[in-house]
C-alpha cells in the first residue's frame, strides 16, 4: 500500500513538472499599440498595425469590431465603420514560431463617432399668401450619401409639403413659422437646421 500511494506521488509530481516546463516554454506576450484612436462613421479607419513580443511570428485576430472595421492575419486594422458607438475590441496575437501556440489578449475600445452634417440652404424665402412657393431642394454634406429628410420639430406653413427632399406647395395659411429639418444619412447619423419663413396675407382686392 505504501508503495502503491509512494507511486502516485511519484507520478503527481512529475505532472506538475511537465506542466511547469511547459508553461516555462511560453514567453509573455505583449501587444501593442496600447490604444485605439477614436473613428468616424462612414470614413476610412487605418490602417493600424498591431504587433507583438518578444521577436518572431504572430497570427493576429480580432473580435468586437464594429461592422466595416476588419483585421488581417498579419495585424492590420482598417476599414471604414457603418455604425457609431463604443465597442469592446478583443485581439488576440498567437506565437506561430517556436514555441508555438503561446498567445496574449488585449482588450482596448473602439469609439465610433457620427460625422457633423450640414444641411441646406441656409435659409428660405418668404411669400405671401396663396402665392406658389418656389421650390426648395434640401441638401446635406458630411456624411454618408444617400440622405432623408424629415420635419423634427415645428411644422411648415400650410399648403407646404416636403417630398423627396423638396419643399414646395403653395401656403394656404398666413403666419410666422419656425421649423427643423433633419437629414439622415446612409448610416443613421442626422444633422439638423432651423428654418423661419413668414408667409404675409394676401393683399385686399380693391373694388
Amino acid at each position: 500500500m505504501k508503495t502503491r500511494v509512494k507511486s502516485l506521488l511519484l507520478l503527481a509530481g512529475l505532472a506538475v513538472m511537465v506542466s511547469r516546463r511547459a508553461e516555462a516554454q511560453c514567453p509573455v506576450v505583449t501587444v501593442t499599440p496600447a490604444s485605439l484612436a477614436d473613428a468616424t462613421t462612414g470614413q476610412v479607419y487605418g490602417p493600424v498595425a498591431f504587433a507583438a513580443s518578444p521577436a518572431g511570428s504572430f497570427q493576429f485576430e480580432a473580435s468586437g469590431l464594429p461592422a466595416g472595421v476588419t483585421m488581417s492575419g498579419a495585424g492590420s486594422l482598417s476599414g471604414a465603420p457603418t455604425v457609431s458607438g463604443t465597442f469592446p475590441v478583443r485581439v488576440v496575437a498567437t506565437t506561430t514560431s517556436a514555441p508555438a501556440g503561446c498567445l496574449a489578449t488585449h482588450l482596448l475600445p473602439l469609439t465610433v463617432s457620427c460625422p457633423a452634417i450640414s444641411v441646406g440652404p441656409a435659409s428660405m424665402p418668404d411669400r405671401a399668401l396663396g402665392v406658389t412657393y418656389p421650390d426648395q431642394t434640401l441638401s446635406a454634406t458630411g456624411g454618408t450619401s444617400p440622405y432623408g429628410y424629415g420635419v423634427t420639430a415645428g411644422a411648415l406653413p400650410g399648403g407646404l409639403s416636403l417630398a423627396s427632399g423638396v419643399v414646395s406647395g403653395t401656403p394656404d395659411t398666413a403666419g410666422a413659422f419656425g421649423f427643423t429639418i433633419t437629414a439622415t444619412d446612409a448610416h443613421g447619423c442626422k444633422g439638423s437646421h432651423v428654418y423661419a419663413v413668414t408667409i404675409a396675407p394676401a393683399c385686399a382686392a380693391i373694388v
